[in-house]
């Protein structure tokens, strides 16, 4: 981050910070996504699709919604007689669509630099006007200091270990999906 005359040293290193933190979790995030995409193209290979390519095609522009909802009718397909994984699967998409939504608020909101009081003392946190796409609330304002993007990465990370359970489960068919999604992290 270059020297700027329109900016504090503090001022500087708070958006260093936050900057790190909001990276974090989007790599954490984005890595959810890759074991479902995984998971179906290992749910396409083992019901015959040999190409490699042409299951990178179908699910590449697959985002976050289709992506969790196709993983979902896809491994209903593969294990049809599994209700109680299928189950647990929903439970894990239902979480990821939640931290999904909050992504997509976070990161797509326009971030400003600020001070807040805090126990007495001003810190520095980030602050942004998210617009509700629903229309239904119109703004809600957020401030949010580095730490709460750690613990969304930490969140996220949570979802990628269920992930990859998920996709471990379907690649070795022996293993319980209920049993996998369950089992402490």
């Amino acid at each position: 981050m270059k020297d700027s005359p329109f900016r504090s040293k503090e001022q500087k290193q708070a958006e260093r910070a936050l900057y790190e933190a909001i990276g974090e979790f989007a790599v954490a995030f984005e890595r959810i996504f890759g074991a479902l995409r995984m998971a179906c193209v290992i749910m396409l290979q083992r019901r015959g699709l040999t190409c490699q390519p042409l299951a990178d095609v179908l699910l590449a522009r697959r985002r976050d919604k289709e992506l969790k909802e196709l993983a979902g009718a896809m491994y209903a397909e593969f294990r049809p007689d599994d209700e109680v994984g299928q189950k647990e699967l929903a439970s894990l998409l239902a979480k990821i669509g939640n931290l999904t939504t909050q992504r997509n608020d976070y990161l797509h909101a326009v971030w400003t630099m600020s001070t807040r009081e805090n126990n007495g003392t001003l810190d520095w946190s980030a602050f942004a006007v998210v617009l509700d796409k629903t229309l239904k609330k119109g703004r809600t304002v957020a401030y949010l200091a580095p730490e709460e993007f750690t613990r969304l990465a930490a969140e996220a990370l949570k979802l990628q270990v269920l992930a990859n359970r998920f996709c471990r489960c379907v690649n070795q068919e022996y293993l319980n999906l209920a049993e996998e999604l369950t089992r402490a992290l």
